[in-house]
């Protein structure tokens, strides 16, 4: 038996690294006894260790009021960036939580980078990742404002499919000669769709991985929500699949009016046309009151089916 085979030694992997830390740290630990200060932090790396390793995530590290995370070690996934993009937006979830319910304002800002580093070997007492790419997300953390997520220009480009991110000016990271590129997200489409809105706070807006089946394709909902959207006399709309017998399904609009509009099927199709291939187009249009929706706004597609009415006026 090879015992030695399985071992973890040091190499070369592509990783995502996320920093993550308290903002206003220091004025914290100056307003708040050291006990009581042991007790929060304690209490957020708690919850932040839980988030990043819901999303396959392992931390390596607690310093101070930060904590360091890596994507892709020991276990590589082919969506580790996208892992960590996720895990961030659960991060500022949690600390909104403790935040409601805490005594003083608590906020982070976090920094994501991808990039090659030098792994090291746990069973050994090795760290697990160092390299230039570490260094970078830990700049990008500084250079992020409160409450926001900023990613290297190489976690963007792997994630931008379900990333709406805005450049940032090149930064200047302090030991490195060159100005990095780097984005900050202003929504994501990681498992949730999120945006932050201008006060800074998350809203939730569906699951962006509820792909469709249509006809063997694959179909994104959200693609098809956008084209519908716009359609005079829709104030809102929700697509999914809708099974019409056993193991058949189809492309399905739930659509809400516009207080006092009549638009129909045939308008909102001929709407869609030009704007979707023929097997992304709705095959059947529902019109219902209002769409299914968690206490904090998120979309419940899966319960899409539940408000179909008895009798359909499309």
């Amino acid at each position: 038996m090879d015992v030695l085979s399985n071992r973890t030694v040091e190499g070369r992997k592509t990783v995502t690294v996320l920093f993550c830390d308290l903002v206003a740290y220091t004025e914290l630990a100056g307003r708040l006894d050291p006990e009581a200060l042991r007790h929060l932090m304690l209490v957020f790396f708690e919850h932040a260790a839980a988030a990043i390793e819901a999303h396959g995530g392992t931390v390596e590290k607690f310093v101070g009021d930060e904590v360091m995370a890596v994507f892709g070690v020991p276990v590589v996934h082919e969506d580790d960036a996208l892992r960590a993009v996720r895990a961030a937006l659960a991060v500022h979830e949690r600390v909104a939580e403790l935040d409601r319910g805490s005594d003083v304002h608590l906020e982070v800002r976090i920094g994501i980078n991808t990039g090659e580093v030098v792994t090291g070997d746990p069973s050994a007492g090795h760290g697990f990742v160092s390299g230039d790419a570490v260094a970078v997300g830990k700049r990008l953390e500084q250079a992020a404002a409160p409450g926001e997520i900023v990613l290297g220009e190489s976690t963007y480009r792997l994630v931008e499919h379900a990333v709406h991110a805005t450049p940032l000016d090149p930064l200047t990271l302090k030991g490195k000669s060159e100005q990095a590129s780097a984005f900050r997200g202003d929504w994501f489409a990681g498992g949730d769709l999120a945006a932050f809105d201008g006060d800074g706070y998350l809203w939730t807006h569906g699951r962006a991985d509820d792909i469709m089946n249509a006809g063997g394709y694959r179909v994104s909902p959200l693609e098809v929500e956008a084209a519908l959207i716009d359609c005079p006399g829709v104030a809102e709309v929700a697509v999914g699949e809708h099974l019409v017998r056993a193991e058949v399904s189809i492309i399905a609009a739930f659509v809400v009016r516009r207080e006092g509009d009549t638009v129909d099927a045939a308008a909102i199709l001929a709407h869609a046309a030009p704007r979707l291939a023929a097997f992304k187009r709705p095959k059947q249009i529902f019109f219902v009151p209002a769409l299914p929706r968690s206490r904090n706004g998120k979309l419940l597609r899966r319960a899409l089916a539940s408000v179909i009415p008895a009798t359909d006026d499309a």
